[in-house]
């Protein structure tokens, strides 16, 4: 089992650090926006975005997820590659027809939801968001592939793109917010005309037939999903500036960016784990399931020990990245890390129903928590602010993750770990409360306070017995086969 895991971790910490790549280039995206724009812009920009990532959802439609699931329902080669090709010719021909309909839509009400005309703001986030979706495809071929490296190179080239254009056009020409959105527009063409070639390389000739039809009826229910994780993740904003200002939202953005750092490693865990886990699934189930329970667990760990780092200093994450003006915005962080970790648990149990492609129950678990979050948000804005977006978020993507567990336990039933489970999430709460309701006003105490919530966790796992003798003992002898290199080296 041990074997099979460190070939999952090698894959995982790939694609963790090109996450960790991409959103270093997007943290240092954040100080040049606070600073070069106005908290007016900042506020406005952020909706653009928020309905850049509705548009995403709409143009991918789920087929990146299709190309990932069906590459293992075929052993040829060629067939592989006509499935990369029915892939892209699906995805474009729904990229171009839902940009033209959102396009006629922002034309007549872009004005009214966003606060900036149409042209050209609203206009250039619809296509660039088009471009940017176009190029879900060969990344998921590099994922079915395991081309780490090469996954891990290209990610690198987006995002140094993506900075450049904002050094170029927000700092140097001094555009604004215009030149904020110019920029996110110039670097998905130049990216896309990039891809196109290595796409079409790896496709080949004649399309599947009756492949689309059955990619876009197993994409549909995750459609629904993403919409819904969109209603979790950005809806807020627009319930905010309606009961609030677009400087209230510039202060929720900051502190959520920050408390949502976490997704960048649930995610590239969920990149590296979903090809694997179906792999393993065909060659040996009862192996695939035992190895399921064991790695919820360890995901766990892994990504509230991150957060946990994040909930302690979000107040000098703030600083750093936003400046005093933003100040205000580390009270929402740590409710939001919690939010992550709960998010990310999600993708635990629902690998289960892509594995028995029962995806179909996935709008129901998502209608269900975005009524919860819309609701929430309503009841909790008009009262507390931003406090009661981040409240509400947490609420949403718990009962998203405690009914994708009932529902994919019932179909593919998996023994989780799960008094560990509990054990995980309840001191990341604890840590989350004491970061955010006890903030010293000394500096010497606030250092003591903030070494006591980094220490506590660790101490209770070892007080508690939380690691099995024989997890123990791997890394015991993962340590002991490491030592001769480093005398040999020495």
């Amino acid at each position: 089992m041990f074997d099979h895991l460190r070939r999952l971790l090698r894959h995982s910490a790939a694609y963790t650090f090109a996450s960790m790549l991409n959103r270093a280039f997007a943290i240092l995206l954040v100080p040049i926006y606070t600073r070069c724009l106005s908290q007016d812009d900042y506020g406005r920009l952020s909706l653009l975005l928020g309905a850049a990532a509705i548009i995403w959802v709409l143009l991918d439609c789920g087929i990146s997820a299709s190309v990932t699931r069906f590459w293992y329902d075929y052993d040829d080669e060629h067939e592989r590659r006509r499935l990369i090709l029915t892939m892209w010719l699906t995805m474009m021909a729904v990229g171009v027809t839902v940009g033209v309909v959102l396009s006629l839509l922002g034309w007549k009400y872009g004005r009214a939801v966003f606060g900036v005309a149409f042209w050209p703001f609203v206009a250039l986030t619809i296509w660039s968001t088009f471009f940017n979706a176009a190029n879900v495809i060969p990344k998921a071929l590099m994922r079915v592939r395991e081309q780490t490296r090469r996954f891990v190179i290209v990610v690198g080239g987006q995002s140094a793109a993506i900075l450049a254009a904002v050094l170029v056009f927000v700092v140097w020409l001094d555009m604004g917010l215009l030149g904020a959105v110019l920029a996110a527009f110039v670097q998905t063409v130049v990216i896309f005309l990039f891809f196109t070639p290595y796409t079409l390389t790896n496709a080949a000739l004649p399309a599947l037939r009756g492949v689309a039809a059955k990619a876009m009826r197993f994409g549909l229910p995750i459609l629904a999903l993403e919409l819904g994780w969109w209603v979790l993740d950005t809806s807020d904003r627009f319930i905010l500036a309606h009961y609030r200002t677009a400087e209230v939202v510039a202060l929720y953005a900051i502190g959520y960016a920050l408390g949502r750092l976490l997704i960048m490693l649930s995610v590239s865990i969920d990149q590296a784990w979903t090809p694997f886990f179906f792999a393993r699934a065909k060659e040996d189930d009862a192996e695939a399931r035992r190895l399921a329970a064991y790695t919820a667990t360890y995901f766990a760990l892994a990504v509230s020990a991150a957060g946990l780092l994040i909930c302690v200093f979000a107040r000098e994450a703030v600083l750093l990245f936003g400046g005093h003006d933003y100040l205000a915005a580390a009270r929402v962080t740590p409710l939001i890390v919690v939010a992550s970790v709960v998010q990310g648990l999600f993708y635990v149990p629902s690998r289960g129903l892509l594995l028995e492609k029962k995806t179909h129950v996935l709008p129901y678990v998502v209608a269900a928590a975005a009524i919860v979050n819309v609701g929430l948000n309503f009841v909790l804005i008009p009262r507390w602010g931003m406090m009661g977006a981040a409240f509400a978020t947490v609420a949403g993507y718990a009962v998203t993750t405690g009914l994708t567990y009932m529902f994919s336990q019932r179909v593919y039933r998996i023994a989780y770990q799960t008094r560990r489970l509990a054990t995980i999430v309840a001191l990341l709460v604890v840590v989350a409360a004491g970061a955010t309701l006890v903030q010293p006003a000394q500096w010497y105490y606030a250092v003591a306070w903030k070494a006591a919530l980094l220490a506590a966790p660790p101490l209770v796992l070892w007080v508690t017995r939380f690691f099995e003798p024989r997890e123990v003992a791997a890394v015991r002898r993962l340590l002991a086969r490491r030592g001769p290199r480093s005398e040999a080296v020495t």
